[in-house]
């Protein structure tokens, strides 16, 4: 074989690398922080919340969001650069070295008015952005929270199926007991086994809620996997604050309010800078010209203002109190549909609450107590067969339905936090817009 022909298959390797690599997504890069939280082997709510702060791609946009907002305000704190300029005057026609040559500097000024309006305006900008972080970091806190109570759900609702899955063929045995010794007919066979296989059915579905609450996980954290198994915890019993009913109503900390508030007064800081900007300000120029002939030397310098003789940038003045205007709808909206939402969510806390209390103190046990009344007297020959499936039923859906209250009770007890500060979302948020 020839030395071009024993190359070939090398060269081919090598380009099929290059382009695994080049079409290849980049590696997620993790601080050690992060890192050593990911590799826990049980996580909890904490700590998803915290690889939240550094992976989840709302965070990061409105944080970039925040760091524009400070280039804003520098570039509005900085001065103009100066133009300078090389220039020729008074060039005769019939004699070329008849003529100025000029080197001029013009240095731009904004009115201080101006200056002070744009600055102002970037300022209130970068702390509207600051309290908008706030707000996203509650609101994927909260989906996070929603859900984690999710993941636990499925995790108990596993074990309950697990559970009625051997009542339901503790049943079919018995029924098949009973035919062979002649006792009952073939369709209490029948009807027992339809239990067992609709239950095996929920059982297997399980598999799909769970591969879906991952994967919504998975965008929550922009794309960092982390399996739902490793997360610690269950559902609590009552699943709400004890004191949920003292939690603050007027929401005056909570971040939507803030970003609300403080979109108005970017709003008026804007205004004020569209009626600022009328005057752009003035030129001082400086120059320095020899004339070639003679090598007569000459300074020359002067001020120059703009003359708003044909428009005062009303347009602008115009559009900017109308958001201004806009914005203060938009913030007692905002204002009124926190209030909204919070009376709502209390109330549906303590009616889930009450309802779950009534159902775990009697209905629950008398489900349970009616199950195991029919199939002994089913054994016995004492009821008939359709009795032991409507108590199975019954005990079926009593439990499966404590365990919907408790699920939906932690959502709503989520909620209710997220909206008035509480519990997991007591801690004070960034304060980036109190420091600017």
């Amino acid at each position: 074989m020839s030395k071009r022909g024993s190359l070939f298959p090398l060269l081919v390797l090598f380009l099929a690398a290059l382009l695994n690599a080049a079409t290849a997504g980049p590696n997620p890069e993790i601080s050690q922080e992060l890192a050593s939280i990911v590799e826990q082997e049980e996580l909890q709510l904490e700590d998803l919340f915290r690889i939240a702060e550094e992976s989840s791609p709302a965070i990061a946009a409105a944080r970039s969001r925040m760091h524009a907002g400070s280039g804003s305000l520098r570039r509005a704190r900085r001065i103009p650069n100066p133009q300078l300029g090389i220039e020729v005057e008074e060039w005769s026609t019939s004699d070329r070295l008849d003529r100025m040559d000029k080197v001029k500097l013009v240095q731009p000024l904004a009115s201080p008015g101006r200056r002070r309006a744009a600055i102002a305006s970037a300022r209130a900008e970068q702390t509207e952005a600051a309290f908008s972080l706030d707000e996203i970091r509650r609101r994927v806190r909260f989906e996070i929270h929603s859900l984690s109570a999710r993941i636990f759900y499925l995790r108990e609702l596993e074990q309950t199926l697990r559970v009625l899955l051997e009542e339901a063929r503790l049943n079919h045995r018995l029924a098949q007991v009973r035919f062979e010794a002649r006792a009952a007919p073939e369709s209490h066979v029948t009807r027992a086994l339809v239990e067992v296989l609709d239950l095996e059915s929920e059982t297997r579905n399980l598999s799909l809620e769970r591969s879906r609450v991952g994967e919504e996980l998975t965008r929550l954290l922009g794309g960092l996997r982390i399996p739902i198994e490793r997360l610690a915890g269950m559902l609590p019993e009552d699943g709400v604050l004890a004191d949920a009913e003292n939690l603050d109503t007027e929401n005056r900390e909570h971040p939507a309010n803030r970003a609300a508030a403080q979109r108005v007064k970017a709003a008026e800081a804007n205004l004020r800078l569209a009626r600022a900007e009328w005057i752009t300000g003035l030129d001082v120029f400086l120059g320095y010209g020899r004339h070639k002939a003679s090598g007569h030397e000459v300074l020359e310098g002067g001020v120059s203002i703009p003359l708003p003789l044909f428009h005062r940038n009303q347009g602008t003045v115009e559009r900017n109190r109308a958001r201004v205007s806009e914005a203060e709808h938009q913030a007692r909206m905002v204002k009124q549909r926190l209030e909204a939402s919070l009376c709502v969510v209390r109330a549906r806390c303590k009616t889930i609450r009450d309802e779950l209390q009534a159902l775990l103190q009697a209905v629950q046990p008398a489900a349970a107590r009616g199950l195991h009344q029919a199939r002994e007297g089913y054994r016995a020959g004492r009821l008939p067969f359709l009795d032991l499936i409507d108590a199975q039923r019954t005990h079926s859906t009593v439990e499966q339905r404590a365990l919907t209250l408790r699920r939906d009770l932690v959502l709503a007890s989520a909620e209710l936090m997220s909206l008035a500060g509480a519990g997991a979302y007591a801690e004070n948020e960034s304060k980036n817009g109190e420091e600017q």
